[in-house]
């Protein structure tokens, strides 16, 4: 024990794992029960204590925080149709057009003659997509994109910030806190970039599983030129790309091309214009829809919540869900499917 009453290192080590476990247990019985794994508040008593003891609190808090998340929605695992119909859905405001095709959901941000910058219209209307979305059985992806082919987004709208400063408000926006992930968002989700993807729109690209952009797109987190820190980018561009090249965007605040993005792994293709974008981008759903929805959703939440988790603890988490998946019709179709040599037909179930 330190002089302050904080515990050594080893103790702090033996508290983290001791902690861990605790959290794994319940979530084990929540995901055999096949119910939401909230803790219980004896168990979150007993983590909080540990908090407030151990250096660990970062490492602590990111179990606690992803252990509290739901599983697999009881919505998704009955019987549920692939539907072929178009549906152009009409939420609260015209910043942000949705529509769902083909059990995928297309979100556009829309304010194309302001590079589609992020005012709290739009980044409240693109929360309320994402979570309909996140909700809907019949979606199995979904794709963000930006109007106009002159940019994803450019970030903030540094106007409206401006002028909410000026009248005192310091209110942060809809797209800020919590991320798609906490929000319980585990299906794919495309970004096709066309132009600028700068700033918040950087970060919600980073958000998206997969990112495919035209030749003449551009990347960077150019905060820090005005004083500002970035939010999701900050903490999460050095886990996708080299250390050094995130450095580099972010300390200088320079844009990089979309040959030197898709060299270091920020974005996954790079094609000639925004027709063959969307080609490349109805490619991947195509090849995604092929797998079985309860499968990949799987994986996202395990590779999303296991991440910031010590590899064995990873593993614990993966098991409960691995049995679920293992017991599913589909598990059983997907081989059965193999050996008669014909595409699977899942149920989600």
């Amino acid at each position: 024990m330190l002089a302050d009453g904080r515990p050594t290192v080893k103790a702090s080590n033996l508290l983290f794992r001791n902690c861990a476990d605790v959290l794994y247990a319940r979530l084990s019985s929540s995901y055999r029960r096949r119910t939401h794994c909230t803790l219980s508040a004896l168990t979150l008593d007993a983590a909080q204590n540990t908090l407030a003891l151990t250096d660990s609190s970062g490492m602590l808090r990111s179990i606690m925080m992803h252990f509290r998340l739901p599983t697999i929605p009881e919505t998704t695992l009955g019987p549920t149709h692939m539907q072929s119909t178009e549906r152009t859905m009409v939420i609260s405001t015209s910043t942000v057009l949705y529509e769902k095709k083909n059990n995928v959901a297309y979100i556009t941000l829309n304010r194309p003659d302001s590079l589609n910058a992020l005012n709290r219209e739009l980044s409240g209307g693109l929360v309320e997509a994402i979570e309909d979305f996140r909700d809907d059985p019949e979606m199995q992806l979904a794709v963000v994109t930006g109007a106009g082919g002159r940019a994803f987004s450019a970030g903030m709208d540094l106007k409206e910030r401006a002028s909410l400063d000026s009248a005192g408000d310091r209110r942060v926006g809809a797209t800020t806190g919590l991320t798609w992930a906490d929000r319980g968002v585990f299906k794919p989700i495309i970004a096709a970039i066309d132009g600028f993807c700068v700033a918040g729109g950087l970060e919600v690209s980073l958000q998206c599983d997969i990112r495919v952009a035209t030749k003449k797109s551009q990347f960077g987190l150019p905060e820090p030129r005005w004083s500002i820190l970035a939010g999701y980018g900050l903490h999460n561009l050095s886990r996708m790309v080299p250390l050094g090249e995130a450095l580099y965007m972010q300390l200088t605040g320079r844009r990089i091309d979309s040959d030197r993005a898709y060299r270091i792994g920020l974005i996954q293709e790079v094609v000639e214009d925004r027709d063959a974008l969307f080609k490349e981008v109805d490619r991947i759903a195509e090849e995604i829809k092929m797998c079985a929805p309860l499968a990949v959703q799987s994986i996202k939440r395990i590779v999303y919540q296991g991440r910031n988790l010590p590899v064995e603890y990873s593993m614990k988490l993966s098991g409960p869900i691995a049995q679920i998946v293992g017991d599913t019709e589909d598990a059983i179709e997907g081989p059965k499917a193999f050996s008669e040599k014909r595409r699977p037909q899942w149920k989600m179930r």
